[in-house]
């Protein structure tokens, strides 16, 4: 439809071309839309749009569509894509095509069968409703495995990072840099030479990779944007005792950097145009002669950072590294030092200690790693799982550090080990790498099962407990934590100023325990939040007795 005004004499003033949609309600399934394999306990997007509906319900079938199984009937999750919070993207350069696309983290059930369909209906109207256009399957996972590889290296291999299932880059002593695009099947000699130990390696894609090169009197970081034929040295530091330790890039442009102390300061280093230029992050004081540690640095997020010490000392940051503070563990060296969450977190090397707090106090674990642990890695999200390398296995905790079990063993000694979630397929998988002397690589796949709800279960608490929100102020998500100590049912809601209600975030049975859930506040319930002050309320009844009632404020700041 075009619109026109005229002035005087019919001069044009207004000329407007207006596109008008026409439409009943509608629904439609865009995926599992047919073909699709999703194995039991993982998680699966579900995703769909609307046009004039305001709630959707969400069902399955396993026979092709004669009976329904209820999957949510408030299903109204919707998940943006992530953006570092430094770039300022405009919201038409995320994609007009993903503005009405709605995404609901379906649990895959334990109902195996070649015959399923998703049906997304108006919960108002149950005659309003589409299914998938084909029938998928719900099958077992594949059981975990850990498989040695050929590296072709004779040299030790000190470092790797994992881009997904297929692409792996990792450093050797001697300056080596080998990468894998088939999944560990061959890995092949990118660089020969880089002037040095590769002691750290960040991997962004199949192109573009950074690492750390020591060698006496020098420490560097190089960067490649071809494939690892050619280097450029983009930092180099010849004072006396600098030494690198350890590289991470958050994305493809915001990354950090920490070495040993240098005249009485830390190394901390920032980059924001993807590695080729750093400068200092922030000032942190050595305290007496500590040094720091090959990899022992990690992070959730671009905001909450930590590395260990020779002296006991764990530093962490809550402010992309801005600031650092310092708390004390039960042992000298902390070489391993590995967070599921913002809040927990597992240090060992000659000791292992936890944490609950994000690293502002550490307590002895009860079950102890044997020898001295080299490296640590914990799966980002879940509900507390590790994995620590020590000697020549490798060692896992599904359990906060409660226990610890052999995962894996062979006969040379590993250096460094890194697991995290990737998508391959219709599904995500932990894949990860154990790395070490004489060339030695072993890669672990395994399809990523999930909870809803992050637990932390060696914490049973005392009493009841809501907990203030972080990151406070947020935007778009945030992280909820509270305590059970008893069973209970539980509801947690999200509250507008008005007293309205923004969302349910859970409204369900739910375990004695620590428990925390992640909101993204991006387009909740079909509406794009403003900024401002919000309120979230906790309601428990416990199974057998006790309840609990209590609301916080959190403010929403875009």
């Amino acid at each position: 439809v075009t619109i026109s005004g005229e002035g005087p004499n019919g001069t044009p003033v207004h000329r407007r071309t207006v596109t008008i949609l026409a439409t009943e309600p509608t629904t439609t399934v865009l995926q599992p839309n047919g073909g699709e394999e999703l194995f039991v306990g993982t998680s699966y997007p579900v995703t769909w749009e609307k046009i004039f509906v305001d709630t959707v319900k969400l069902e399955y079938s396993t026979d092709g569509g004669t009976t329904w199984i209820l999957i949510s009937e408030n299903a109204f999750k919707s998940t943006l894509p992530v953006i570092h919070p430094k770039k300022k993207i405009k919201s038409t350069e995320l994609g007009d095509e993903i503005e009405n696309v709605w995404q609901y983290d379906w649990i895959i059930p334990n109902t195996i069968s070649n015959d399923c369909l998703v049906k997304a209906s108006d919960k108002n109207d149950p005659a309003v409703f589409d299914l998938s256009d084909g029938t998928f399957s719900i099958i077992s996972a594949p059981s975990p495995i850990w498989r040695l590889q050929t590296s072709g290296a004779d040299s030790t291999v000190l470092c790797v990072d994992i881009v997904d299932t297929l692409l792996a880059w990792a450093g050797t002593k001697g300056g080596k840099v080998l990468k894998t695009t088939d999944g560990g099947v061959t890995w092949t000699v990118t660089s020969s030479s880089l002037g040095g130990d590769v002691y750290s390696i960040a991997a962004i894609d199949n192109q573009k990779a950074l690492v750390i090169v020591n060698s006496p009197g020098v420490t560097r970081i190089r960067r490649t944007v071809s494939f690892g034929i050619s280097w450029s040295t983009v930092y180099e530091d010849t004072s006396p005792g600098a030494f690198l330790n350890a590289i991470h890039m958050f994305d493809e442009d915001y990354g950090f950097a920490m070495g040993d102390p240098v005249n009485g300061e830390w190394i901390l280093l920032q980059t924001s145009d993807a590695g080729i230029n750093w400068s200092s992050a922030s000032s942190l004081t050595q305290n007496g002669s500590e040094t720091g540690w090959s990899n022992s640095m990690d992070w959730v997020g671009d905001q909450h950072g930590w590395f260990g010490t020779d002296n006991g000392r764990v530093y962490s940051t809550a402010n992309g590294g801005s600031t650092w503070i310092s708390s004390q563990t039960s042992f000298t060296n902390s070489i391993a030092v590995a967070f599921t969450d913002e809040q927990t977190g597992i240090a060992s090397g000659d000791g292992t200690d936890r944490t609950s707090d994000g690293g502002t106090t550490w307590t002895v674990s009860p079950n102890q790693l044997p020898g001295t642990t080299f490296s640590g890695t914990a799966i980002k999200g879940t509900p507390g799982i590790w994995y620590f390398v020590s000697g020549s296995e490798v060692y896992k905790s599904n359990n906060h550090g409660d226990s610890f079990s052999i995962d894996y063993s062979q006969t040379n000694v590993l250096q460094h080990i890194k697991m995290k979630v990737v998508p391959a397929g219709d599904n995500d998988w932990i894949c990860g790498y154990a790395v070490g002397d004489n060339g030695t690589i072993a890669k672990y796949i395994e399809p990523y099962i999930v909870t809803n709800v992050e637990t932390d279960p060696y914490l049973v608490p005392e009493e009841f407990a809501l907990q203030q929100n972080y990151p406070n102020p947020f935007n778009p998500t945030t992280t909820i934590r509270f305590s059970l100590p008893v069973n209970s049912d539980v509801k947690l809601v999200v509250y507008n100023m008005l007293g309205q209600e923004v969302a349910t975030l859970l409204n369900e049975q739910i375990s004695a325990g620590t428990h925390s859930i992640v909101w993204n506040s991006s387009n909740t319930n079909g509406i794009k939040l403003s900024s401002g002050i919000y309120f979230y309320e906790l309601k428990a009844n416990g199974i057998n007795g006790g309840s609990f009632q209590e609301i916080r404020k959190m403010v929403l700041l875009k």
